[in-house]
């Protein structure tokens, strides 16, 4: 009887001990949360729409059209469960979202705000040391880039407040390495002798699952002394390629553009740097470059080649090409192929007279003699100098002047067809660059190649050097120049609109 009546005075203070508790708990919360901060001095976001409104134009001159299309297509990834307490427990630190552009991290984060803070740098920022990239069990650690002696510029986002949270976004640079990229073209399997390095490095970053974040602190501007630091934050995250895919519009027409000519607008696609249009062209010609209006822009580029082997055009930034436009008006001009046809010319005379300057102490000899015409480029050996274009003594050669109406906004440019030749053994995917690459080629007085250079190209041609001892052992130069480029006009019906729906 006595131990009932003990047991019915215990449970009543019990009851007031676990309802202080409660009460105390939903008092600290509330003090936690139910407080405001100077508009004047945060950024204050008063709904979620003008959170995500506000954290577009957070980061300072980092591609406010990129920025957009981020938010627009969606393409952060919202993280989950990846926090933190710091600050000995009185505030909790989140990763909201991360996008990749390659090995760059956009980090959004947030941290919960005190009744203290009086500014925004009262609110810790993020910093990192160095960044982990992992694929099942392989990885790469990477060191972080600092900028004028600030860690990953985090110190520029003041961040965004809603509710009882600051949010800030933050880019992350990783230092990449020779070694770097070995690792990561290591990760693709199969066979990628036909695949550029750079292909194979955007495969590899695409099959990263898992990020760590190293060696890891917090520190508050205007206490140095106040700092929390984190060994490590590891957070599952499937990295993207470079340049995806946004959006897809069907086109299929086809249209016959010169009598033995078709060319077949099949897709374009919106993607978040270079968007595609995909064609297909039957032509006896192989078609490596084509001239097009786009958007009243009149451009000429090169036709690409995809890893599944179908052609398109690759259009350039500036023409905005996205779902803002409803339509899009494009015009086939002309195609360029190359050809068989070669022009050849011999440099002596010219040369004797030029050393004989050299000797006088002139530096250039001009010559204006006219090589010949061929596809309706003219072709005229312009002048032999000496450190043209540049400080340099060491270098001499000659300027090979062309005149075309066949490029928009650039000159027609040689590439060196025996330095092409050498990098086919260690790069052996460069042979696709060749069938549009007008080659030129230099040999001496016994024709044994030499390797030439092209120091400095203009809108009139461009200058082909040699070291000043291989200079000196020559007495002739053959040049030919071939794989030259034919223009052909296309007619009839030529353009297509497409429409965003």
């Amino acid at each position: 009887m006595r131990r009932k009546q003990t047991l019915l005075k215990i449970i009543p203070l019990l009851l007031v001990l676990v309802a202080f508790l409660f009460l105390s708990d939903k008092l600290k919360e509330k003090e936690r949360t139910s407080f405001t901060v100077d508009n004047e001095k945060f950024n204050v976001a008063e709904t979620e729409e003008e959170l995500h409104k506000r954290l577009t134009n957070e980061i300072r001159n980092f591609h406010p059209e990129l920025m957009l299309k981020l938010d627009r297509y969606n393409l952060l990834t919202d993280i989950e469960g990846v926090d933190v307490q710091i600050m000995d427990g009185q505030r909790t630190f989140q990763i909201e979202s991360i996008w990749n552009e390659g090995m760059r991290l956009l980090l959004t984060y947030s941290i919960e705000l005190s009744p203290f803070d009086q500014e925004p740098d009262d609110v810790p920022h993020l910093t990192i040391d160095r960044l982990t990239f992992g694929k099942n069990e392989k990885s790469i650690e990477l060191p972080v880039e600092n900028f004028d002696g600030i860690p990953q510029r985090q110190f520029r986002s003041d961040g965004v407040v809603f509710k009882n949270k600051i949010y800030r976004r933050v880019i992350v640079e990783s230092y990449w390495h020779e070694d770097t990229m070995q690792t990561l073209m290591s990760w693709v399997e199969g066979d990628q002798t036909g695949t550029d390095e750079m292909t194979r490095i955007d495969q590899a970053i695409k099959q990263i699952n898992r990020i760590a974040l190293n060696d890891v602190s917090f520190h508050q501007k205007s206490n140095d002394e106040s700092v929390t630091n984190i060994e490590k934050i590891d957070i599952p995250y499937k990295m993207q390629g470079w340049n995806p895919v946004l959006a897809k519009y069907p086109i299929d027409r086809a249209h016959v553009v010169t009598p033995d000519t078709q060319i077949t607008f099949e897709e374009f696609e919106i993607r978040l740097h270079q968007s595609r249009i995909y064609l297909e062209l039957v032509s006896p010609h192989e078609l490596n470059e084509l001239e097009y209006k786009m958007n009243g822009v009149i451009r000429t580029d090169r036709i690409m080649r995809d890893e599944n082997g179908r052609d398109y055009l690759e259009l350039p930034h500036f023409l905005r090409l996205d779902e803002t436009n409803d339509e899009v008006e494009m015009e086939m001009l002309s195609g360029i192929f190359n050809t068989d046809e070669e022009i050849r010319f011999t440099i002596d005379d010219e040369l004797e007279a030029f050393r004989k300057g050299l000797k006088e102490g002139k530096s250039r000899y001009q010559v204006d003699r006219r090589i010949g015409e061929l596809n309706d480029i003219e072709f005229e050996l312009s002048y032999l100098d000496k450190g043209a274009h540049g400080p340099s003594d060491n270098v001499y050669g000659f300027f090979l002047k062309t005149k075309s109406n066949m490029f928009t906004g650039r000159n027609l440019y040689f590439e060196n067809y025996t330095i092409y030749q050498k990098n086919l053994e260690e790069y052996p995917y460069s042979r696709d660059f060749g069938r549009y690459m007008p080659f030129f080629e230099v040999k001496d007085q016994n024709q044994n190649p030499v390797e030439f250079n092209t120091l400095h190209s203009d809108s009139e041609g461009q200058f082909f050097a040699v070291n000043k001892d291989r200079f000196n052992q020559l007495e002739k130069m053959h040049v030919r120049l071939f794989n030259l480029p034919k223009k052909v006009a296309f007619s009839g019906e030529r353009k297509v609109t497409i429409k965003m729906e």
